[in-house]
């Protein structure tokens, strides 16, 4: 629901960028996101990933709208 806005309101080749935590201990209860499952959850929902970058325990994932 939520990437459906996301799509909706970006202009084309707008860009989506998240940050999820992908290693384990930063938090002690907080979810631990699989970086390949993140990409083709956003992937389903009209957009392509364009960079990860890894920052620590974290991963900043650089989508951009499909045209």
């Amino acid at each position: 629901m939520v990437l459906k806005e996301f799509s909706r309101i970006l202009k084309p080749q707008g860009k989506l960028i998240i940050v999820e935590i992908i290693k384990k201990g930063i938090f002690p209860s907080a979810p631990v996101q699989n970086p390949k499952t993140l990409k083709a959850e956003i992937e389903a929902g009209n957009f392509k990933l364009e960079q990860l970058q890894p920052y620590k325990s974290y991963g900043v994932f650089f989508f951009i709208k499909k045209a």
